[in-house]
């Protein structure tokens, strides 16, 4: 019965989106253009919210948190559902939550401002994760200290020993 009242939901919160916001509903689907609605207070808020702001709807808590005690920001909030970001890897979620989110503020305004057809922002989207996908992903970093460079003449001087260096604190003998 929980997933009959859940599709029931569903299938109201389409048809509602399809009447409130179109566009929206088109370019991130409709489940996630109405939390969205919901994080931002209402469409005319949403539209206008700079994308940046929508990138992070829904991680509020997480922002702050990072504002008070530092760390990483949140990349992405509500948009994190959307199937082309949680899909992919780390390295490419955010990149993919900043077109999304692009994406959607753009949309929101057309819904909230006037009429327009979502096919040519569809479109741009769409390139713009073809553009994400191929590309490749860089040489992965390696943490912690890097062995120093050997090679040239200097390469076969032995390394530094390790230890305590030359300063002793007066507990060694002098000559």
């Amino acid at each position: 019965s929980l997933w009959d009242s859940r599709e029931m939901m569903e299938s109201y919160l389409e048809k509602e989106m399809g009447v409130v916001a179109p566009c929206l509903s088109d370019v991130v689907g409709p489940l996630i253009g109405a939390r969205l609605i919901h994080s931002a207070g209402g469409l005319s808020r949403l539209a206008k919210l700079p994308s940046s702001t929508v990138q992070v709807l829904g991680a509020e808590k997480m922002f702050f948190k990072f504002l008070k005690e530092g760390g990483k920001p949140p990349k992405h909030g509500v948009l994190f559902q959307h199937p082309w970001v949680h899909s992919l890897p780390v390295s490419k979620r955010g990149k993919m939550s900043r077109a999304l989110a692009n994406a959607a503020s753009i949309a929101s305004r057309i819904d909230a401002y006037g009429s327009g057809d979502p096919t040519p922002l569809k479109e741009r989207l769409d390139r713009r994760r073809d553009e994400i996908l191929k590309k490749e992903e860089g040489p992965k970093r390696g943490g912690g200290r890097q062995p120093p460079f050997r090679e040239g003449w200097w390469a076969d001087k032995p390394l530094p020993k390790r230890g305590r260096g030359r300063r002793s604190r007066g507990r060694g003998k002098r000559k």
